[in-house]
C-alpha cells in the first residue's frame, strides 16, 4: 500500500514583521509539504485459518521536514508533523 498527505503553501499572516519597512506587513509565506507512507502486507499460509499476517511499514519515506513558519514552534501542528521517518512491523492473527 501507498499514500501521500499534500498540505498546500500558503500565507502565515500570524507574522506581521515589517521587513521592507514601507508600513506594511510582510506575511510569511509556508512552502508546500508532501508526506509519503508506504508497506507491504504479507499473510502467512499454512496456519489455522490463515488469518496470521506480516506488514512492513514506513511513515514519512523520504524523512520530509515539516515547512519553517513564524511560530514558537517553528512549525504548525494543525497542518505538518515533526516526526521523521519512522518503520513499523506488526504481526497479526485471528482466532
Amino acid at each position: 500500500g501507498l499514500s501521500a498527505r499534500y498540505v498546500g503553501g500558503f500565507v502565515d499572516t500570524s507574522a506581521d514583521p515589517d521587513l521592507n519597512g514601507d508600513g506594511r506587513p510582510d506575511f510569511f509565506p509556508v512552502e508546500e509539504n508532501v508526506r509519503v507512507n508506504g508497506y507491504i502486507d504479507y499473510r502467512i499460509p499454512g496456519l489455522p485459518l490463515d488469518t496470521a499476517r506480516v506488514r512492513l511499514g514506513v511513515n514519512n519515506v523520504f524523512d520530509e521536514a515539516p515547512p519553517l513558519v513564524d511560530d514558537a514552534r517553528g512549525w504548525l501542528p494543525e497542518y505538518h508533523s515533526v516526526k521523521g521517518r519512522e518503520f513499523y512491523l506488526p504481526i497479526r492473527a485471528d482466532f
